[in-house]
């Protein structure tokens, strides 16, 4: 545990010049955390050594503090005086990488060409290293997916949960983070789509992608990269399918 001694402002903190101030700090502070300059457990100036440093009023100290504790890098409790480093979370990594989705600055095509590269290498990487545990989550997994075909909702939500056990028994941190948004979105766009889908057309659809989620599994099980990979090609030209004719 960290002595949570406060960082002496003058080290590393500079006058902010810019009349989006809030921001500006929220950069700087933000920066000299994912440097390890600041780390986990260090307690950041009080409010008002900060207003000395930055030259700014405490609305936008406040202001600044509140979009570091939004991303999930101080947490700030009142009267305590100064805000405490966190360690970093998947979720600082992750909500940058879903608002350049909902803002459409990743197209649908991009989103498509990478799925068809990396699902393929994340389910290879799954049959190569996963464990045990991995294993039963899958089929756990699987089984949800069947007792959910006449569920839209849940069924998304298994079919999203598959996808991350598949990223996650690749033992790749990288992997499970952009797995994790990725899949989120794309199958929030999926589940609008297919509501309006008449209800046998879904039905058969959800056993088909369940068919294939059972081909990938029993290719990792069997510990047969290539049997994953090729079984996730399979996958990933369904949905590719399903993707431009639907949505």
């Amino acid at each position: 545990m960290r002595n949570e001694k406060p960082v002496p402002a003058s080290e590393f903190l500079k006058p902010i010049e810019t009349q989006r101030a809030s921001e500006a700090i929220f950069e700087q502070i933000r920066g000299l955390i994912i440097d390890g300059k600041i780390r986990p457990g260090d307690r950041l100036p009080s409010e008002r050594d900060m207003m000395k440093t930055f030259g700014r009023s405490r609305p936008t100290i406040r202001e600044a503090l509140r979009m570091l504790e939004n991303a999930g890098l101080i947490r700030i409790t009142p009267g305590s005086g100064g805000a405490v480093v966190q360690t970093l979370t998947t979720a600082s990594i992750e909500q940058p990488l879903a608002d350049m989705l909902a803002l459409n600055r990743i197209t649908k095509n991009e989103l498509l060409e990478y799925r068809r590269l990396n699902d393929v290498t994340f389910a290879g990487w799954a049959a190569e290293r996963r464990t045990e545990e991995d294993l039963k989550a899958i089929e756990a997994n699987l089984e949800t997916m069947s007792r959910s075909l006449d569920n839209l909702e849940k069924f998304i939500e298994s079919d999203i949960e598959f996808h991350r056990l598949i990223a996650a028994a690749g033992k790749n941190s990288f992997a499970q983070i952009v797995t994790g948004v990725i899949s989120a979105s794309v199958m929030n766009l999926l589940y609008t789509s297919f509501a309006d889908v008449e209800e046998r057309q879904g039905t058969l659809h959800r056993s088909n992608v369940l068919r294939v989620h059972r081909k990938i599994y029993e290719a990792i099980l069997k510990g047969d990269a290539e049997g994953a990979r090729e079984a996730t090609r399979e996958h990933m030209l369904g949905f590719e399918t399903d993707f431009k004719n639907i949505i």
